[in-house]
């Protein structure tokens, strides 16, 4: 049982209902904390199939597990979800609409002010239609996952490393790419192999993507 405690401290007669869903106590704590200032907020823990009109949910390595959940609270209860969470790699736009959720934060963009912002834009606004729903959240994944980035340490190949990753982008083969860098085809492949695993890629596409993202090229 959580010692977070909470409020129902709204003045109005039809209070914004706001279940704080968070696996760890000191972050349950955080969210109450950052929320408690707003009088039209009545916080409560979140509970399976008791109806809120928000959800805030600390999702922060677990969304493929929590997903169900929001779902079904979205559907039954029409409930919208402020999602928390440094990871947006596996989650995607539509399985995101399709939980409620309307907002999402990297867990350094949490703020206060931003949260609460968060919470009230979600539990105000007017309905979006799926087009711009959509946008908005193709939007804010793009900030997650460019601050989660920033946040990485950059990783570290060698400059040959980065030299065949270059090449690789720009379309030339392995023979072209041996040619080019004076190796045999056979050290190409197998310094691309290195890369691969070291870094748990998939192929070589992959493994261009991972050079670009990670800003090395």
């Amino acid at each position: 049982m959580s010692a977070v405690k909470y409020c129902a401290n709204a003045v109005h007669a039809e209070p914004i209902r706001v279940a704080i869903m968070a696996r760890e106590p000191l972050r349950e704590a955080g969210v109450v904390e950052a929320l408690r200032a707003s009088p039209d907020f009545a916080l409560q823990q979140f509970v399976a199939g008791r109806r809120s009109d928000v959800i805030v949910a600390d999702l922060q390595g677990r969304f493929r597990e929590t997903i169900p959940t929001l779902r079904l609270a979205h559907h039954e209860h029409g409930t919208v979800t402020v999602a928390v969470m440094d990871e947006a790699a596996e989650v995607g736009v539509q399985a995101a609409m399709e939980a409620g959720v309307v907002s999402v934060l990297h867990p350094s963009d949490a703020s206060r002010g931003r949260l609460l912002s968060a919470v009230q834009q979600a539990a105000g606004t007017t309905p979006r239609n799926n087009a711009t729903l959509s946008a908005d959240l193709t939007r804010q994944f793009c900030r997650l996952r460019d601050v989660g980035a920033a946040g990485r340490p950059r990783p570290e190949l060698s400059e040959r490393e980065i030299v065949l990753l270059g090449h690789l982008a720009a379309g030339l083969d392995t023979a072209q790419i041996a040619k080019v860098m004076d190796i045999s085809q056979r050290t190409a492949k197998y310094i691309l192999w290195c890369v691969m695993q070291r870094f748990s890629l998939r192929n070589r596409v992959h493994a261009v993507a991972f050079a670009i993202r990670a800003g090395l090229l």
